[in-house]
């Protein structure tokens, strides 16, 4: 499930997590918002992919990441939107990342 066939830098399961397909090359469907307060991101989650782990990190250096909010993919069917924030309380420089993790 770490395959990347189409190398577009997003693993199979991840795409599995997307609901895209791993073998045409797309970039993941994730929005990003930033304002002056908070970073979120927003994007679909397939519930076939249940037990993924999905954290919003935050870092003020790209060196130290802090694990600012956990999401835990349901089991079930169908589609879910999905939207995750931080408050940017941690300096004017702000970077964000989104982890993908399989129990």
């Amino acid at each position: 499930m770490t395959a990347d066939p189409d190398q577009d830098c997003v693993q199979n399961f991840v795409e599995w997590m997307f609901g895209t397909d791993p073998k045409e090359s797309a970039p993941p469907p994730i929005e990003w918002v930033i304002t002056d307060t908070t970073i979120s991101a927003s994007f679909p989650v397939d519930l076939s992919a249940g037990g993924m782990v999905v954290s919003l990190q935050v870092s003020s250096d790209l060196v130290t990441w802090l694990d600012w909010q956990t999401y835990a993919v349901g089991h079930g069917l169908g589609i879910e939107n999905i939207e995750v924030a931080a408050i940017r309380s941690f300096g004017s420089r702000a970077f964000a990342r989104l982890m993908f993790t399989r129990p």
